[in-house]
């Protein structure tokens, strides 16, 4: 999924304002380190989750062992929600989105227990990368 493809997503879903934020692949996707993304993983407000469940059907995915919070799949858009409690927001072009910090937090936490180890990797030095030449272009900017 390209950028304008999780945007349409997301338009379908008809989230209520800020309840919500795109995790991990899709916010790298908004944030023009990555063209694609194989999926639409969210993090949900109790309040949005509550108007999402009464919409749509969904299937519990909670994995304790990978995540510490419930996560829960819409089917009908092949959406994953998270119930984060300590997403960290930042906003590209008025999108929310996780954090890059966050992100590569969880990356690193992945990597250490061996899920998706090869993808894991190549995201999280696109990540650092990315963040090295955002702060280069700050310090040049001064």
């Amino acid at each position: 999924m390209n950028k304008q493809e999780l945007l349409e997503k997301l338009k379908k879903l008809e989230l209520n304002g800020s309840g919500y934020c795109i995790l991990s692949g899709g916010s790298l996707v908004i944030h023009g380190i990555k063209e694609q993304t194989g999926d639409l993983d969210l993090y949900v407000t109790q309040e949005q989750f509550l108007d999402l469940k009464n919409r749509y059907e969904m299937i519990d995915k909670s994995n304790k062992e990978i995540y510490q919070y419930p996560l829960y799949n819409i089917p009908e858009y092949d959406v994953d929600i998270y119930l984060m409690k300590d997403v960290k927001i930042d906003y590209v072009d008025d999108i929310p989105v996780q954090s890059l910090e966050q992100i590569a937090e969880f990356k690193k936490r992945r990597l250490e227990l061996g899920v998706k180890p090869e993808k894991d990797r190549e995201d999280l030095e696109k990540i650092l990368n990315y963040m090295k030449q955002r702060k280069l272009k700050e310090e040049i900017e001064r």
